[in-house]
């Protein structure tokens, strides 16, 4: 009997949950129009289980070493300076990406809410969520808390009510399919189910319990898979596929498309108003905690990193202020339309990152007669299975990114 409390491991799970579901939620009926619900389906289910995979990897490797150790300690303690170098540089590759698609995601989503421009929205959001981040952990966290709460309870909402009138014609309708699409959503599929950025923060939260560890990890990316999948249902079953105000309204934006667009469509198709309005309230909520995450991530990243705390106060607020919030707005601004293109680019980091490092440190240890406390992560055979996996999928999206 484990002696963790079941208030902790259910903390735990939530704070997986918490990390996974984002704004990446809303990028998904986008990408799956062009190819069709059956399809976007298998493909979710692959991701997951790969992404799964991957996070017991982690930690399995993550216990073979002292508590406390990042994933740069990790690399570091396998691989040398070098490994480090490619975690350090890998992680400002998520982060500073992440945050230009939720900005971009910010435009077009509080600008259909609010009827604002996409730059005014864009910037009225970093600057009332830039106060909490500048505020410290302890501001983000109460904020943060509070807007998972209502953003988790909104989508089951939303999920019940929606579900029950999707279309099933919608769904089973299988659109000509054309590879370019399946390669650009695969990279966004991967940035919806990394929990692992988690694992060395609850090993040390849950006492290194191996058996806990693995029900959390379990339930916490279990539970993603099937809030994405009935998110699918949901608003896939309620956009008809071709016609008017139709997915073929989307699919001609290409990579342009935003979530604005998709919340623009439910909005036609809906035509009871308590139907749409969850869903706009969980949009801007969506992206308001994914925001809050990475931006206090990537601070810091940056503080650490950086050595900022070698700078008096003045400076380094500067420093941050620009670095956080200054940079990716500028970014966003000049390069419209950025939602689809970013994820994309983090899930090519994510990839390097969250799938084939992973194996390479699990096959090290492995080579080194580590024993493995996951009996999956010790098959070696599984081990190089996932790492081709890995190859071809980081293959593909340096092909499809610089097309």
């Amino acid at each position: 009997m484990s002696n963790i409390s079941l208030n902790r491991q259910i903390g735990a799970v939530l704070m997986i949950i918490g990390t996974e579901v984002g704004a990446g939620i809303l990028a998904l009926p986008i990408l799956v129009a062009h190819f069709g619900f059956v399809l976007g389906f298998i493909l979710l289910v692959a991701v997951w289980l790969i992404m799964t995979y991957t996070t017991f990897v982690i930690c399995d490797v993550n216990l073979s070493m002292p508590e406390g150790a990042s994933f740069g300690g990790m690399a570091s303690n396998l691989f040398g300076y070098s490994g480090r170098i490619v975690v350090w540089v890998c992680s400002l590759m998520i982060l500073y990406p992440i945050l230009i698609a939720y900005i971009s995601a910010s435009g077009s989503a509080f600008g259909e809410v609010l009827h604002f421009s996409n730059t005014s929205a864009s910037i009225l959001f970093v600057v009332i969520l830039g106060v909490f981040v500048l505020g410290g952990t302890g501001k983000v966290d109460f904020i943060n808390r509070i807007l998972l709460g209502i953003k988790l309870g909104l989508l089951i909402f939303i999920c019940f009510i929606l579900v029950p009138h999707a279309n099933e014609g919608f769904l089973l309708k299988i659109n000509e399919i054309h590879a370019k699409y399946i390669l650009l959503a695969l990279p966004v599929f991967i940035t919806s189910f990394v929990g692992h950025v988690m694992i060395p923060t609850l090993r040390v939260y849950l006492n290194s319990d191996a058996k806990v560890l693995k029900r959390v990890i379990w339930i916490g990316t279990a539970v993603p898979f099937f809030l994405y999948l009935i998110w699918l249902i949901a608003v896939m079953g309620s956009i008809p596929p071709s016609g008017k105000n139709s997915f073929i309204d989307l699919i001609a934006l290409g990579d342009k498309a935003n979530v604005g667009d998709i919340l623009h469509l439910l909005k036609l198709n809906l035509n009871e108003s308590y139907f749409i309005k969850p869903v706009l309230a969980f949009a801007t909520i969506s992206v308001s905690t994914s925001f809050l995450a990475v931006s206090t991530s990537l601070k810091d990243f940056l503080i650490d990193g950086f050595n900022l705390n070698r700078f008096g106060k003045i400076i380094k607020f500067n420093l941050i202020l620009f670095l956080v919030f200054v940079v990716p707005t500028l970014i966003t601004l000049c390069f419209a339309d950025l939602f689809i293109r970013a994820l994309s680019l983090v899930g090519l980091s994510c990839t390097i990152l969250l799938v084939i490092t992973p194996i390479i440190m699990a096959l090290k240890l492995k080579a080194n007669k580590y024993k493995f406390k996951f009996y999956l992560t010790d098959n070696v055979i599984l081990n190089w299975l996932v790492l081709v996996c890995g190859v071809l999928l980081l293959i593909e999206q340096i092909l499809v990114f610089f097309k």
